[in-house]
């Protein structure tokens, strides 16, 4: 067996009976499709975690309602990092959500926050929600009970998440932020939250029926491995959806996500389609907007069908 460590279980506002309570009644085994972050197994649950079924010396609790799918060392890390976040945020007098103000995302934007922030996103959901529904009517899948297993790779809180959990997908939530500006920003959330790093992606392939980057993509250090991991997650008739909110034309160092997107889903086999997402308003206010914003939104979406 490698080396073994665990976590203390915490005492966070949700305690796990309720958390395995409220995704009872959502349905679904959102467990089943947990693997373990060192070695790749699946893992068994125990009264407050998760358990490696290869080393059960691997050990993932449950704190504050979040799956902590983390070594001992990107635990700290992690923290680290989210706590520099919270100060910096904060010091842009960049409110955190409460029970309220997250509900209500991306269409009502948080207090102090830039207006254009808010509403590119609910201009890129809005899009999005088109798109998936043209998507579902031409397979014949009619809108009735789940919309099938979603995985939301989130940049923060997990506010799509939430999104695609109310609008009837069985839901996973990924971040590797905790906080007020993460996971843990509302705790009443009936789908299942798992602090992991991005790179690892720690997840049974070939099950989800949607995989979302929103606007996390920026945030890897190599994003086409991450696109072609998450690619592998999809089962046959999924989606691959990738939301970009930033320069992508190769300025200032960044890579074009956009066309770089595009290019791994056709690599793997995906069919793509691909849309610049433009403001809300008139046509004429549209046009003007777009030219003068580099960072309008993007919306790439993938789906596997063979």
């Amino acid at each position: 067996m490698g080396d073994s460590y665990s976590y203390g279980n915490g005492n966070g506002s949700t305690p796990p009976q309720l958390t395995q309570e409220r995704l009872k009644k959502r349905g679904g085994n959102h467990l089943s499709f947990l693997r373990c972050p060192v070695d790749g197994s699946a893992l068994i649950q125990t009264g407050s975690g998760l358990v490696c079924q290869q080393d059960t010396g691997h050990v993932y609790p449950l704190q504050d309602g979040v799956y902590r799918l983390v070594t001992p060392e990107q635990a700290v890390v992690f923290s680290q990092q989210s706590a520099a976040m919270t100060q910096q945020l904060q010091s842009q007098g960049w409110l955190p959500p409460n029970v309220d103000t997250f509900r209500q995302l991306p269409q009502t934007g948080l207090a102090g926050w830039p207006a254009p922030y808010w509403q590119r996103r609910a201009n890129v959901t809005a899009e999005f929600w088109r798109i998936l529904e043209a998507a579902r009517r031409d397979a014949e899948m009619l809108p009735i009970g789940s919309m099938g297993y979603a995985l939301d790779i989130s940049d923060s809180t997990g506010w799509f998440a939430y999104c695609l959990d109310v609008s009837g997908f069985n839901t996973i939530g990924m971040s590797q932020h905790i906080g007020v500006y993460g996971l843990t920003a509302y705790p009443y959330a009936r789908y299942l939250r798992v602090q992991t790093a991005w790179e690892s992606l720690s997840f049974k392939t070939g099950v989800f029926d949607l995989v979302v980057f929103s606007f996390s993509l920026e945030k890897y250090a190599q994003p086409e491995r991450a696109l072609r991991q998450a690619a592998e997650l999809l089962q046959l008739g999924g989606h691959l959806v990738v939301m970009v909110d930033l320069l992508d034309d190769g300025s200032n160092g960044k890579p074009d996500l956009v066309s770089l997107a595009e290019k791994v889903m056709r690599e793997v086999g995906l069919e793509v389609e691909r849309r610049r997402v433009m403001p809300m308003g008139n046509p004429v206010n549209k046009i003007a907007q777009t030219l003068r914003r580099a960072d309008t939104p993007a919306l790439v979406v993938g789906r596997l069908i063979t």
